[in-house]
């Protein structure tokens, strides 16, 4: 996925909705309900699996927040002490290998933090690149746009 969620449109749907918790109703198969307002009734379920529905739809109102701030807290994250250390001495190692370039020495860095790269790597080569055929030889190279000079 290529496009940010927008977690503040998510938020606020959210926000919006009848508070909870929602539960689904022992005497009522197919319904959600909301404890908040005297048991509102939030939504009817059905579809091929109607218990999997209801469980899935009444924990949507705690797990939805939950995951934005999850996804807030990644998205402000930084490194930790000990995993700076662990990405600079892997870089050191990497860097000093024979035939090391920056795929190498990234890709250390990311084993070294428990990170995965994507599975096909695609990079950009800027236009002062001392490898101007490099993109012709590289699946998934992209060449950075070019800067117009009248766009200054």
């Amino acid at each position: 996925m290529t496009d940010q969620l927008d977690l503040d449109a998510i938020q606020a749907r959210a926000n919006a909705a009848t508070p909870g918790p929602w539960f689904p109703h022992e005497d009522w198969p197919g319904r959600v309900f909301a404890e908040s307002e005297f048991n509102a009734h939030v939504a009817r379920v059905t579809g091929s699996n109607p218990e999997a529905n209801e469980q899935f739809i009444a924990h949507a109102r705690e797990d939805v927040p939950a995951l934005v701030a999850e996804v807030r807290r990644l998205r402000a994250r930084t490194l930790t002490e000990s995993e700076h250390n662990r990405a600079w001495h892997a870089i050191e190692g990497a860097a000093g290998q024979e035939g090391a370039d920056p795929g190498t020495v990234l890709n250390a860095v990311l084993r070294a933090l428990g990170i995965n790269p994507p599975a096909e790597e695609t990079h950009i080569v800027s236009d002062d690149s001392d490898d101007p055929e490099h993109t012709d030889d590289c699946p998934g190279c992209e060449a950075a746009p070019a800067v117009r000079s009248d766009a200054v």
